[in-house]
């Protein structure tokens, strides 16, 4: 009998579905479109997104519906995974079909990721970004638990318990963080792409204000004000620039100014967008 076959008496359960969720990982990441290879030089179709807000398309509920249930068993099996793992011991290695668990919850999840893919489903390239990202962290989470117990690492102090919460963690960030909707991922991107424009705007203007360093004579900037600490003084004045780079740094916040103005427009762009496609659906 093969031991691939889970009625067989050598059939390695643990190495059977640590195998598989290799396999299934390589297949999930093949769905990124955002990485080429020197192979393919086929560039990236832009889908054409058939909604926006909710309502959701009934196949995307039940693509959602799959990862948040894959997501659930995945954490719930992981606990006892781990403690079965360690109450057989590294030398019994017997995990009571739990293994085999696991991947039918990876083999949902990827299943839901699949079906977001599907280009009839209309789903915008930010939501499929996000739902690989938070994809594949769960998957890469669950096969890295097997492996350290493939490889009897898991056994060693709380090592097992280790990567089980790392488990737990990608699966709560995925029911709770992933983007419902190609109007929430597209926003979500947006805004935090107007986030960081801001955080720098404010350190570029914190700097601005306080002037141009003060020439020491001896070739270098100096600050005006006293007591520096030492990495300031190894920086050589740093939270300040030089007379000659403060023109730049004004230039340069005025460019991050336009580009947070243009992704404000951006945004209502994309909601007027949004408005048409639910006009014509």
């Amino acid at each position: 009998m093969s031991t691939n076959d889970p009625s067989s008496s050598s059939f390695d359960e643990n190495k059977s579905v640590y195998q598989s969720l290799q396999k299934l990982i390589e297949q999930v990441a093949s769905l990124d479109q955002t990485t080429t290879t020197t192979t393919n030089t086929t560039p990236p179709q832009t889908p054409t997104i058939s909604h926006y807000r909710n309502p959701l398309p009934t196949d995307l509920n039940h693509a959602y519906k799959l990862l948040d249930d894959g997501a659930s068993l995945l954490a719930a099996t992981s606990t006892k995974y781990t403690l079965m793992g360690k109450a057989t011991g590294r030398d019994t290695h017997d995990f009571s079909g739990l293994a085999l668990q696991l991947r039918q919850g990876c083999e949902l999840l990827a299943t839901g990721i699949h079906v977001i893919h599907t280009p009839t489903l209309g789903c915008a390239g930010s939501l499929l970004t996000h739902t690989l990202t938070h994809g594949r962290s769960v998957l890469t989470a669950v096969l890295n638990l097997v492996q350290k117990f493939e490889t009897k690492e898991a056994y060693d102090a709380n090592r097992g318990a280790e990567y089980t919460g790392r488990v737990w963690d990608a699966c709560e960030n995925l029911r709770l963080y992933l983007p419902r909707g190609n109007r929430a991922a597209m926003r979500r991107d947006v805004l935090t792409w107007g986030k960081d424009c801001q955080d720098t705007l404010l350190e570029f203007q914190e700097i601005i204000d306080a002037g141009a360093a003060v020439d020491d004579g001896d070739g270098g900037d100096t600050n005006e004000t006293n007591g520096e600490d030492e990495w300031d003084d190894f920086c050589d004045g740093a939270d300040q620039y030089s007379a000659s780079e403060l023109p730049v740094a004004v230039s340069a916040h005025r460019i991050l100014k336009c580009s947070r103005g243009t992704l404000m427009v951006a945004l209502h762009a994309m909601e007027a967008g949004g408005e048409a496609v639910l006009a014509t659906n």
